[in-house]
C-alpha cells in the first residue's frame, strides 16, 4: 500500500477523484442547497466568503485530472470524472453566486 501511495499510481488518483467529487457534492453543494437547521446564516456566510477559494480548488482539481490523464491515460480511473466534476462545479458556482453578500465583503 505504501508503495502505491508513494508512487501516486492510478489507485491513488482514483481515490482522489472519488474524494473530490464527494467533497463537492456532500460537503459543499449539499450545504448550499440545505444548510443545517439553526446554522443557516453562518453556513451560507462561510460558503460565500470561501467562494473564491472553493472555485480555485475546483480549477486545480480539473487541471490535475486533465494532466494525469494526458500523462498516464485513463486506465484504472473513473470514466466521466471530468464531466461529472464540471457539471457539479457549474451548479455550485451558480449557487454560490446567488448567495447574498456578507457584511464586510
Amino acid at each position: 500500500l505504501w508503495r502505491i501511495i508513494r508512487l501516486g499510481g492510478p489507485a491513488v488518483r482514483a481515490y482522489d477523484e472519488r474524494t473530490q467529487l464527494a467533497t463537492l457534492q456532500l460537503a459543499i453543494l449539499a450545504h448550499v442547497r440545505a444548510p443545517p437547521a439553526g446554522l443557516e446564516d453562518a453556513c451560507l456566510a462561510h460558503l460565500r466568503l470561501k467562494r473564491g477559494a472553493i472555485l480555485a480548488t475546483i480549477a486545480t482539481w480539473e487541471a490535475d485530472a486533465a494532466e494525469y490523464r494526458a500523462k498516464h491515460s485513463g486506465v484504472g480511473l473513473h470514466k466521466g470524472f471530468e464531466e461529472r466534476l464540471r457539471i457539479v462545479a457549474v451548479d455550485l458556482a451558480a449557487r454560490l453566486a446567488e448567495l447574498p453578500a456578507v457584511e464586510g465583503e
